[in-house]
């Protein structure tokens, strides 16, 4: 599948106590290059984790919200999880190299076409992300559905720490 870059820069000028909120952009398809607004099937990254000068501390993601912010057709399902992309400067159409495709979201999260906060869904287990600057760690987004899923928009929102 091909990726879409949905990356949000760090934009934190402090250092927030642990864990924290990492909020995603908002993420929907309208006019992302190349993906003629067709939203399910590619492999929506929201969020990287170079080294960015900061050194190869431990990430830990203990769980996440899952905001639906338009409604989405087709019904899609919706899984999370944890992949590589070839560097952090990766971008749209590069491959994300999954390392489990649901180590977020452990079952597909079926989307209604209801706005508003859907799920929070606690971790079993902490996934721990190692920051590194070729291969870098992402998490991510799929939909699939029956049919094409070409609107809704979506907000991802993980807990995350910070070793250092």
């Amino acid at each position: 599948m091909s990726m879409v870059d949905f990356i949000k820069t760090d934009q934190r000028d402090n250092i927030r106590p642990n864990p924290f909120w990492a909020r995603s952009i908002r993420m929907n398809w309208d006019g992302v290059p190349g993906f003629n607004n067709v939203m399910d099937d590619n492999e929506a990254v929201f969020m990287s984790f170079p080294l960015g000068g900061k050194g190869a501390f431990p990430i830990v993601v203990h769980g996440v919200v899952i905001e639906i912010i338009e409604a989405f057709d087709g019904t899609p399902a919706l899984l999370i999880g944890d992949g590589t992309i070839p560097t952090f400067l990766s971008s749209h159409g590069d491959t994300v190299t999954p390392v489990t495709d649901d180590s977020v979201a452990a079952e597909a999260v079926v989307i209604s076409a209801t706005p508003g906060i859907k799920q929070t869904i606690v971790l079993a287990a902490d996934l721990v992300l190692i920051p590194a600057d070729v291969n870098t760690p992402v998490l991510y987004i799929t939909l699939t559905a029956a049919g094409a899923v070409t609107q809704g928009a979506i907000r991802v929102t993980p807990l995350v720490s910070e070793a250092s």
